[in-house]
């Protein structure tokens, strides 16, 4: 058997390519290494242990295939340019120490390898609220951070006007989530070279909500500019939603902490869950005040499964924040006028439509969409695009009844 030494990332590794191992030494938090892929599995052992690795060709690119803890990974070989969410990223359900790549490509492959180390998990004070404007109980960074560096410096106050909804697009089977938030932080600020975690906040399928950037002291955590939104930072607030939402739905525990986090956020601005503002700056297009990743650049992020929900979470949030404001959530009873099923996937019917000169269709600009005289009570919707309308009757006698309505 032939055995070699090589200096790898610039630490020792020990190659035997008779039985195809690689010997790293994983002294650090963070590291990046180069090894030379010459067939078609390698077996990668670690001096140390590590909770995610990054995975791309340095050069080349051709498909690869990761064994960890008896799970299997797939990758592209590319380096994705998203550096938020990284397709080529992967946050280990638990700690290891080997994992074996295979791959009939050869060349230089980069492995960047995190040790976020395991920390008790943390719970916060879920206090009891009349209304959910307060703001909700969160873990700081002062807690999940622990034995991680300290954030570099350099903090921007900003305007928010704009709350990002993300999702990690991490595992769905992982439960310790502090350990995500940890590698998270580590893939953001070590791999990214960033100063800190992107988001302003992550929420956990639990529940628990953690504060991600770190204020500093410079403003109100909330008014922090993070990196998160397609280099259009400006004006945001960033929430990540730990776990993918590409398939799975959301929990109702999470969607909740997500509404009452905004309903706080939108209602100490003073903003509508349903308005919209030119962003980044004044010569730009509208972006609505609660808005998705995607609504920013070419990305699946938040996921099919938030994107389907989005148009009910603003509605439901809008509620909440006249309940803040001590307005109160409207009540019809059978006789006043209903649109149904809302959401609809198409058609509505109106109750007692007869009483109606016409029916305006609006959309979140401000735009009249369809206008019909003396409306039928069922209507077919199936030409109008997915998203939150305001339909618009008019009575004979000139009255006016505002009603929103979700087309999914």
């Amino acid at each position: 058997m032939r055995t070699f030494w090589l200096a790898v990332g610039f630490h020792l590794c020990f190659v035997s390519l008779a039985q195809k191992q690689v010997l790293i030494a994983q002294d650090s938090k963070y590291q990046s290494n180069s090894i030379a892929i010459t067939e078609d599995s390698t077996q990668i052992s670690i001096d140390g242990q590590l909770t995610a690795l990054r995975i791309y060709w340095k050069e080349t690119a051709f498909p690869l295939k990761l064994v960890v803890n008896q799970i299997e990974y797939g990758f592209s070989g590319h380096r994705d340019q998203d550096l938020l969410h990284p397709q080529d990223f992967v946050i280990l359900d638990k700690a290891c120490s080997n994992f074996s790549i295979y791959s009939s490509g050869r060349g230089q492959l980069i492995i960047e390898s995190f040790n976020a180390d395991h920390i008790d998990p943390f719970t916060s004070d879920k206090r009891k609220k009349k209304v959910n404007c307060e703001q909700p109980a969160r873990i700081g960074p002062d807690q999940w951070r622990n034995g991680l560096s300290d954030p570099n410096s350099g903090r921007i106050e900003v305007e928010v006007k704009h709350c990002i909804v993300h999702h990690a697009a991490s595992s769905n089977a992982q439960t310790d989530y502090t350990a995500v938030v940890r590698n998270i932080y580590l893939l953001h600020t070590e791999s990214n070279g960033w100063d800190d975690i992107g988001y302003n906040y992550l929420i956990a399928p639990n529940g628990q909500v953690y504060l991600g950037r770190d204020p500093l002291g410079v403003a109100d955590e909330d008014n922090i500019q993070g990196a998160h939104f397609c280099s259009k930072n400006s004006g945001t607030m960033g929430v990540c939603l730990i776990g993918n939402y590409t398939e799975i739905a959301p929990s109702d525990t999470m969607l909740l902490s997500l509404k009452e986090l905004l309903t706080w956020k939108l209602h100490k601005e003073n903003i509508s869950a349903l308005a919209s503002f030119p962003h980044p700056n004044a010569n730009s297009e509208d972006l609505a005040s609660i808005a998705m990743h995607s609504e920013g650049c070419s990305t699946q992020c938040p996921g099919d499964s938030i994107a389907f929900r989005i148009a009910g979470i603003k509605i439901e949030v809008e509620s909440m924040i006249k309940a803040c404001q001590g307005v109160g959530i409207p009540h019809f009873s059978a006789s006043k006028p209903v649109l149904y099923p809302n959401p609809t996937r198409g058609s509505i019917t109106i109750r007692n439509a007869e009483r109606y000169e016409s029916m305006e269709i609006i959309d979140y600009l401000g735009r009249t969409l369809l206008k019909i005289e003396r409306p039928n009570p069922m209507q077919d919707l199936s030409k109008i695009s997915k998203g939150l309308y305001t339909i618009v009757l008019l009575t004979h006698g000139g009255n006016k009844t505002n009603l929103s309505l979700i087309i999914q």
